[in-house]
């Protein structure tokens, strides 16, 4: 799991992250792997999309919403989200993921003329649920709410939520309860109207480091061991394209034996020692 908090207004859209990413499987389980970013920037839908869950969901969802899409708008992105989300899921685990996935999904309406947002969750199989203007989102879920609501007004309130999270978290972690490992790089990802444009825009900043970024950094260097890699051995290793039928051609593989290429007139027959040749091949 990881840390997202999001709250959806009508002047805008706030999102705070983190980017640890932990091991999900074998003897380093939830141990840090990698930093990831989770919450990404679709400025062409003018969109923010985020999740909490494991990078076998949260990546190539990204990756979809970023350059697999043919989506004009937020809206639209949401009602494709489920399928494709399924479609990961059932490629990368079958029927059953090992951690609870939620993605967001957060933009622009020009037919609303406000901001929008829409929960995705596994639990749900992936089915939208529409976020209402002033909902607030605390992943992981925390017991007092209202608690927390006064901090949300500045950054640094926002800050102080994401540490008592975290801390936490830390107590969470030392009674060997399940824990989501917050850590690394706090961003913060902020989408309302330009002044100058009218238009959406987001500003992505990173407001700080968690106490334990070094030694998180220092353990995932020191084993070499990252979320992408245990997705690599999820999925199993990714096959090399073929080669382009133009490069087939130039390099002369539809050529008979013998023949290679030559720099300026296409292929040409080895030489042996030929005269006037270039001599033997290295």
């Amino acid at each position: 799991m990881s840390l997202l908090i999001s709250q959806l207004g009508t002047n805008g859209v706030v999102t705070l992250s983190d980017t640890l990413g932990t091991v999900i499987g074998g003897p380093r389980l939830n141990q840090p792997g990698t930093f990831a970013v989770k919450v990404h920037a679709v400025p062409h839908l003018e969109a923010i999309t985020g999740g909490c869950g494991t990078d076998a969901m949260m990546q190539p969802w990204a990756m979809h919403a970023l350059g697999g899409t043919t989506a004009r708008n937020v809206e639209q992105l949401s009602q494709e989200a489920g399928p494709v989300l399924r479609r990961i899921r059932d490629h990368a685990f079958g029927k059953h993921e090992p951690n609870e996935t939620a993605i967001l999904l957060w933009g622009w309406s020009d037919d609303r003329q406000q901001f929008v947002g829409f929960l995705h969750e596994s639990a749900a199989d992936y089915e939208p649920v529409e976020r209402p203007v002033g909902a607030v989102g605390i992943r992981p879920q925390v017991e007092n709410l209202d608690d927390l609501t006064p901090f949300l007004s500045s950054v640094d309130g926002w800050i102080e939520i994401a540490n008592r999270i975290k801390d936490g978290d830390r107590a969470a972690c030392a009674m060997g309860k399940k824990s989501c490992r917050i850590g690394g790089h706090l961003l913060e990802h902020r989408m309302q109207l330009s002044a100058v444009t009218g238009r959406p825009e987001t500003v992505v900043t990173r407001l700080a480091l968690f106490d334990d970024y070094e030694s998180d950094l220092r353990s995932a260097e020191r084993h070499g061991v990252g979320s992408l890699a245990t997705l690599a051995a999820i999925i199993g290793p990714r096959p090399k394209p073929p080669l382009p039928t133009s490069y087939l051609a130039h390099i002369g593989l539809h050529a008979r034996k013998g023949m290679r290429p030559h720099p300026r007139h296409g292929s040409e027959p080895h030489s042996e020692g030929r005269e006037g040749g270039r001599g033997s091949a290295a």
